[in-house]
């Protein structure tokens, strides 16, 4: 990585220049060039500025990556869609390090997830930065739902925090209670009107949580009859989480001699039991 004038460069690609993520003042920005391949790609800046230019060997360099984002704005999920368009043969560890992710295996499938994102999904990262889990849930909604709440969000001005609740509480609805609930929610969102008031998007939510309430009372339900036909001793104690869907199980052991331990293995051992185990993991 070094620095160059303009008149240094033989000519210069502009197709593959990082998507920013809104407009800025690129004046007095350097600009970034990525020399690979015997061709030099703009990735970020205008030439008329100071220029770094990088190669193949800077890629992995998670410095150059945080100076490029400390100085331009890029979407996490575009940033990764970039990566794979244009250089995926190339190691996206200092790029997704310069984001914050930990360069492990379940990160780079992460990353990986991320570049392949429908353009809905990336759109709702670059207005209102939701995280991966619900970006997930949101790419398996139909297209007509994306658009429904995308129009409601806009409509409404939604901020970022309910429109992750809403998302998952209407997303565990059955098919039919989709639709019931989201023409509720877009009659309440286009008909609201108030002179001295702003939008009650708290209301939106609850509407969302209303309907979805039922369904997660039946399962949480559900868990504790499984748990009871366990029929634990009590030195073994299961616990469910108090949020069904972030949550996991607790197993907590009682040992106070050493039969105990076989006791407890045994029990554990038994195939009915560790099928209610499984089911109840899987409904959680």
């Amino acid at each position: 990585m070094r620095w160059i004038s303009f008149d240094q460069l033989s000519s210069i690609e502009t197709d593959r220049s990082l998507p920013l993520k809104s407009e800025v003042d690129i004046t007095f920005r350097p600009c970034f060039i990525f020399s690979y391949k015997s061709t030099n790609y703009l990735i970020a800046g205008n030439t008329k500025s100071p220029i770094v230019i990088f190669d193949e060997s800077d890629f992995d360099s998670i410095e150059l990556w945080q100076l490029v984002l400390s100085l331009y704005k890029v979407s996490m999920v575009e940033a990764a869609q970039w990566w794979k368009k244009y250089f995926a043969e190339l190691s996206p560890g200092g790029l997704m390090q310069a984001f914050g992710l930990a360069q492990h295996h379940r990160s780079v499938s992460d990353w990986r997830e991320m570049s392949e994102l429908g353009e809905s999904a990336t759109e709702l990262h670059r207005n209102h930065d939701l995280p991966l889990n619900i970006l997930r849930l949101w790419n398996r909604l139909s297209t007509n739902e994306q658009k429904s709440w995308n129009h409601i969000f806009e409509l409404r001005q939604i901020k970022k925090n309910l429109i992750r609740e809403i998302i998952i509480d209407y997303y565990d609805l059955s098919v039919e209670a989709r639709k019931d609930c989201l023409k509720e929610c877009t009659d309440f969102a286009e008909n609201w009107q108030a002179k001295s008031s702003v939008f009650p998007a708290q209301e939106l939510r609850d509407r969302v949580h209303r309907n979805r309430y039922p369904q997660y009372e039946a399962l949480r339900k559900e868990l504790f009859a499984l748990r009871k036909e366990l029929s634990l001793p009590k030195e073994i104690q299961l616990d469910l989480p108090a949020d069904l869907e972030s949550g996991y199980l607790q197993l907590k052991v009682e040992l106070k001699k050493s039969t105990d331990v076989s006791t407890i293995a045994e029990l554990l051992s038994d195939k009915d039991r560790q099928q209610k185990l499984i089911e109840i993991i899987q409904k959680i």
